[in-house]
């Protein structure tokens, strides 16, 4: 019943399309544009608190970077 902090779909969302949005520049503004258009639906909806959304989108937007710096550190080795 209690179980909505963080919103899961905001954090998959982030991820994924930060992820996109990092690897092809030319379209990171879509790609961050639905991002932000998915985690406020989730708020429109009634899924989750505002907040809930901005720490997915946090988790989701550290994930992305993480993996990039991996994906970067390996590409160089």
């Amino acid at each position: 019943a209690f179980n909505s902090m963080p919103s899961g779909h905001a954090a998959e969302m982030f991820a994924m399309l930060v992820m996109v949005g990092l690897l092809v520049p030319k379209i990171k503004i879509y790609t961050w544009t639905l991002a932000i258009i998915i985690g406020a639906s989730r708020v429109m909806y009634g899924a989750h608190w505002p907040t809930d959304v901005l720490l997915g989108a946090f988790i989701g937007m550290v994930v992305a970077d993480l993996v990039k710096a991996f994906l970067v550190k390996k590409v160089i080795r």
